[in-house]
């Protein structure tokens, strides 16, 4: 219920930086959401890139358009790291659709626990303050005894290698983590679409894609693309049905074709 009500509230109020984001967010709260998605999108002066981006999303979410909604919250979190609402929201369309992300072991959930965004600001912050901490006991040694100094070292020195631990885990995946770090090929899915073995409609189904799923791309052929899930399953769906996290993204070669 919680997430369900972020997905549904108010456009926050940076938003209104400027006259015409003022004029859409007063649109969206009429229930006018079309009209308030335009004129979002044709916003030009915008200080809060992900705001607008999240406001976009919130427009295409009341639109009955989950594929789309989903891709505009994951694309201001691309903008901001850890914009909470664009999180929770997310969170809440991709549990609601379905949608085929990278299962999860209890140690994943641990290690996962801090994005690899955040994860890098607590390493530069604890880092910092263990430095901190070891030039004082160097520059104090003689002077003085200071218990706390040698607590507060070690503290941080353990929260360091934590850390050292939590990147080693990241870096030693063997797939990416397209919900933690996405490269530049991952797409979302907009409407259900079924993978194929082939770029044909006639080809065999392998698995159903729901709105909201994020998968890379790593090849197209002329309408169709190859893309991969968060599970390592790969197949055909036509390209039209999903929209590239980074505009104009595209494939990281050379990629290795499995079928």
């Amino acid at each position: 219920l919680l997430l369900f009500g972020c997905a549904l509230m108010p456009l926050p109020t940076a938003a209104e930086e400027s006259p015409v984001a003022g004029d859409a967010v007063a649109t969206y709260e009429a229930g006018q959401y079309s009209k308030a998605l335009q004129m979002f999108q044709e916003e030009s002066d915008v200080r809060n890139e992900a705001v607008r981006l999240f406001n976009i999303a919130n427009c295409e979410y009341r639109l009955g358009n989950p594929g789309k909604a989903a891709l505009g919250y994951a694309r201001a979190l691309l903008v901001a790291p850890g914009f909470p609402e664009a999180e929770a929201n997310l969170a809440f369309i991709q549990r609601k659709e379905g949608a085929l992300l990278p299962p999860h072991s209890t140690i994943d959930k641990i290690f996962t626990f801090f994005s690899c965004s955040k994860l890098w600001v607590i390493t530069i912050i604890c880092t910092a303050i263990l430095a901190l901490c070891i030039s004082l006991q160097i520059a104090w040694h003689l002077k003085r005894h200071l218990g706390w100094l040698h607590a507060l070292t070690i503290v941080f020195a353990v929260f360091s290698l934590l850390c050292a631990t939590n990147w080693v885990y990241y870096l030693g995946q063997q797939k990416p983590d397209i919900t933690a770090l996405p490269p530049q090929d991952v797409a979302y899915i907009l409407t259900p679409t079924t993978a194929r073995n082939a770029a044909d409609e006639a080809g065999s189904s392998i698995i159903q894609l729901t709105p909201s799923t994020p998968v890379r791309i790593l090849a197209h052929r002329a309408s169709w693309c190859y893309i991969e899930t968060a599970t390592g399953v790969r197949g055909w769906i036509p390209t039209h049905t999903a929209e590239a996290l980074e505009p104009g993204g595209s494939p990281q070669m050379p990629v290795l074709i499995r079928f």
